[in-house]
């Protein structure tokens, strides 16, 4: 799924949903998205839409900063 591109973006969701001590369920719930949609993150399965990218950081009090070059 991630061709051409290093990050594991089902890699960092899980490091940053264990390193709060957190279950698929809680983290879920914080994000306000289904442990369903959690689970296929966290399997490589699908990505996240902007929408729900912003749900997940703002449940991990993250931001998305978007930089010109």
């Amino acid at each position: 799924m991630n061709e051409g591109n290093n990050f594991r973006f089902d890699l960092w969701l899980y490091n940053e949903i264990k390193r709060r001590g957190l279950n698929i369920s809680e983290f879920a719930d914080r994000a306000g998205i289904s442990s369903d949609a959690v689970s296929d993150y966290l399997k490589n399965k699908r990505l996240p839409n902007m929408v729900t990218l912003a749900l997940i950081l703002k449940a991990l009090k993250m931001h998305l900063i978007f930089e010109d070059d």
